[in-house]
């Protein structure tokens, strides 16, 4: 899947960011020291590219992912493939709002992006209690 090892913590390059992220990071900060009013659409057109690479894989998994998780690693791994199935919308958010929402770090902003992690924290928490 393309982006999903990336949305679990790590890549091909050893870091926490998907692929890209980090041209985003330096064409962000440039972009709001020379021309601000251009940070936004720069945003929203990552947020598109990295929504459309991760979308299918992740309907895929949704959809099929007791089967798939059944299939792969035995009939034992059923429930895991519940697990990925109820996990994919948030592994999908994760993945295209992870380089954007460090903009609040390049605006000096740390108080929003404490709250920001704080409400994915309790997002994650509330996926694995509202689980079977």
């Amino acid at each position: 899947m393309a982006g999903t090892s990336a949305a679990f913590g790590g890549n091909a390059s050893g870091t926490d960011w998907p692929a890209g992220a980090h041209v985003y990071m330096g064409e962000a900060s440039h972009r709001l020291q020379s021309e601000p009013e251009r940070v936004y659409p720069l945003l929203g057109k990552l947020l598109l590219r990295l929504g459309a690479l991760e979308l299918l894989p992740m309907i895929r998994l949704g959809g099929v992912g007791p089967w798939l998780f059944s299939l792969v690693f035995g009939p034992q791994w059923i429930e895991a493939g519940v697990y990925a199935r109820l996990l994919a919308p948030r592994v999908l958010t994760q993945f295209m709002v992870f380089p954007v929402s460090h903009i609040f770090n390049l605006t000096k902003r740390q108080g929003v992006q404490l709250g920001w992690n704080a409400s994915h924290l309790a997002a994650l928490f509330a996926i694995l209690l509202a689980s079977p």
